[in-house]
């Protein structure tokens, strides 16, 4: 590959971890055989204004190496080097964000020897001039990251820029050339080879027992234990105790924020606000909230928790078999905790006398561990398995051939949206997704769309 990389590294008082990021870079990009400069330079003792000095620092390499140059964050891995960057004939190019594929990354950029990319890095050190003030108060926290989202969209020299999409960089997508900080292996370090590996989770919103947040699906690559480990997960609101638990040296610390932003919303106001603090404590964050994967990128993007249902994957698992009385189905928890939870029990009250209830909404029958239950049309018993059966229920994207004609119908909290989801004998009768959706909570509408389908 002939285009050179270019990074620095600083540490704050105190901590060696940039460094150590640094060797590792080096000896990868050694083994692979590319040209590299990476320099030391003085830290500011202050993650914040160290991130601040990343587009001045591009722009001093491109006038001193006087050649195209890709700049890539110290602490990054490198699966495969990006040789399509070899071919990029605009003045800039950056990888998206795999969450939205809109997003650039900031951790791998490439910039031509141009006259507008330089006038764009020019723009973005002015940018990252005039928050320098507030980054060091603690009342800018975007890092470099957001103002080089900012100097894209505005891009007021009209400077060239592809887009890769997240094959070439992301937080946590295997196949990916390029992978961002914390994302794989664990820093590279040979105590974190994952095979056997155990992972002490505080504030644990799940049974050990089970070994997962989701579905009891136990993790095959580690083990959750309550026991002291060098890699410590700090679950939602569990968060907040940080202070009361001092850090060992050579132990890494994550936070997760396993629930949504309406369980838990003192937290989520905590680290929307002020995500600088959680980070002088924490390596990475795991979020599946876009706006917190906006701020910063060490927030990492997770699958939400318990995104499977918590029935076991046996088929024989079938306790009860309700029989079903009319076309629709409401299937919801008896939970209360969050508007979203009451307008679920509102929707099931005015709806009991046009559709069936089931999961313990409204006082309506509930089931061993999971609420929706099973149903039965007519006479005719469910011979599938459970797991494919509610999973179809709570995501309506599953199409079945296996489940009598019958439709399915579920209220997804927060949103005012109901969705109907039609299982049938040709899958030409389904609508896209096999889903219907109403904009308006119109509850006059729920007959007529049953008749309708």
């Amino acid at each position: 590959m002939k285009t050179k990389f270019i990074s620095f590294y600083s540490d704050r008082t105190g901590t060696n971890y940039y460094s150590t990021m640094n060797g590792l870079l080096k000896s990868r990009l050694d083994e692979l055989g590319a040209t590299y400069h990476i320099e030391e330079l003085p830290s500011k003792d202050h993650y914040m204004l160290n991130c601040l000095m990343k587009p001045q620092f591009i722009l001093d390499c491109i006038k001193k190496l006087d050649e195209p140059l890709i700049w890539i964050d110290i602490d990054c891995k490198i699966n495969k080097l990006p040789e399509e960057f070899d071919s990029v004939d605009t003045d800039i190019a950056c990888s998206l964000r795999e969450h939205d594929f809109k997003t650039p990354h900031s951790a791998i950029l490439y910039f031509n020897n141009t006259e507008k990319s330089i006038l764009f890095l020019e723009d973005w050190i002015k940018r990252c001039e005039d928050v320098k003030e507030e980054a060091e108060q603690g009342t800018y926290t975007g890092g470099d990251h957001h103002l080089l989202i900012e100097t894209m969209m505005e891009n007021k020299n009209n400077a060239t820029i592809t887009s890769f999409p997240p094959t070439l960089c992301s937080v946590n997508g295997i196949d990916s050339k390029i992978n961002i900080g914390l994302s794989l292996d664990l820093l590279y370090d040979s105590r974190f080879k994952i095979e056997d590996k155990k992972l002490q989770a505080l504030y644990l919103p799940f049974s050990l027992e089970h070994g997962s947040s989701c579905a009891k699906l136990k993790p095959k690559q580690f083990t959750w234990t309550d026991e002291e480990q060098d890699i410590q997960v700090f679950i939602d609101n569990g968060m907040l105790m940080i202070p009361r638990h001092r850090r060992k040296e050579n132990t890494y610390r994550f936070g997760w924020m396993c629930e949504s932003r309406a369980i838990v919303p003192e937290l989520y106001t905590a680290l929307k606000t002020g995500p600088e603090l959680f980070f002088e404590h924490f390596d990475a964050i795991f979020t599946c909230d876009d706006y917190l994967l906006s701020l910063d990128d060490r927030f990492k993007f997770a699958l939400s928790g318990s995104n499977l249902p918590w029935t076991p994957l046996d088929s024989t698992w079938f306790p009860e078999l309700h029989n079903k009385t009319k076309m629709c189905s409401l299937l919801a928890s008896p939970k209360l905790m969050t508007e979203g939870h009451k307008l679920r029990h509102e929707t099931a009250d005015k709806l009991k006398d046009s559709v069936d209830v089931f999961g313990g909404v409204g006082g309506s029958r509930k089931q061993v561990s999971f609420s929706a239950g099973h149903l039965r049309s007519s006479n005719t018993a469910m011979e599938v398995n459970s797991f494919e059966y509610l999973h179809t229920l709570c995501c309506g994207v599953q199409y079945s051939t296996r489940l009598p004609p019958v439709i399915y119908y579920y209220f997804f909290t927060p949103f005012c949206f109901f969705s109907f989801y039609k299982i049938v004998d040709s899958i030409s009768h389904l609508s896209r997704n096999g889903i219907i959706i109403l904009l308006a909570l119109d509850f006059d509408q729920v007959p007529t769309i049953s008749s309708l389908l």
